[in-house]
């Protein structure tokens, strides 16, 4: 299944194509928690071209200008990276009665979840959510990684320990204003959280 209308990244007065590069790079990860993929598109005006020359990507092809597709490509990579396993093979789940937040899941019994955590950050730190791998062995030892995916990087939060569950109280939320990514500043918040556990 491939959700194309997602809306737009772009920088026209209508709603569904104006999404900052964040937002548009978040589409792709909650469409993967849900288990479909996500097509993109660009709504950019150029400034100082006359309407009827304007060449947006959306409608009439050409050169992507937006900062959403080295992110997108991030996004790719992480997903078909042989560590994880084959988006085949997990399934999506609502998070909720996972861990006590808002969000999705997508994971494979026994090893391996993705968090997609949409519950309201305070102070800059995320809301208590107890994560866990559903079928999870007893005494199993898992990873925790958040993922950063306009920044393209990922950082270990646990180095693996036989417990039942991994707590993100405390842990910083997604930064909102960011400067030195390709895209210059984001604008607002971004909309999720990302944390993965994993068995090795």
């Amino acid at each position: 299944v491939v959700w194309d209308e997602t809306k737009y990244e772009g920088n026209i007065p209508l709603g569904w194509g104006r999404l900052r590069s964040d937002e548009m790079v978040d589409r792709f990860w909650l469409g993967l928690t849900l288990g479909v993929y996500v097509g993109h598109g660009e709504t950019y005006l150029q400034a100082g071209v006359a309407q009827e020359e304007q060449t947006m990507w959306w409608s009439k092809g050409g050169s992507l200008r937006g900062f959403a597709p080295p992110s997108i490509g991030w996004f790719r990579d992480r997903v078909t990276d042989p560590s994880r396993p084959p988006f085949s093979e997990l399934a999506p789940l609502d998070a909720q009665p996972l861990t006590g937040c808002q969000g999705q899941a997508l994971v494979q019994q026994g090893s391996y979840a993705l968090f997609r955590l949409t519950e309201p950050c305070v102070d800059r730190r995320s809301p208590h959510c107890s994560l866990r791998i559903p079928g999870l062995a007893h005494g199993e030892r898992f990873r925790v990684r958040l993922l950063h995916p306009m920044m393209h990087t990922t950082t270990m939060l646990d180095q693996g320990s036989a417990r039942e569950e991994f707590s993100t109280s405390g842990i910083e939320c997604p930064i909102g204003r960011q400067t030195g990514w390709p895209g210059g500043n984001i604008g607002g918040e971004n909309h999720s959280t990302l944390v993965e556990l994993f068995v090795e």
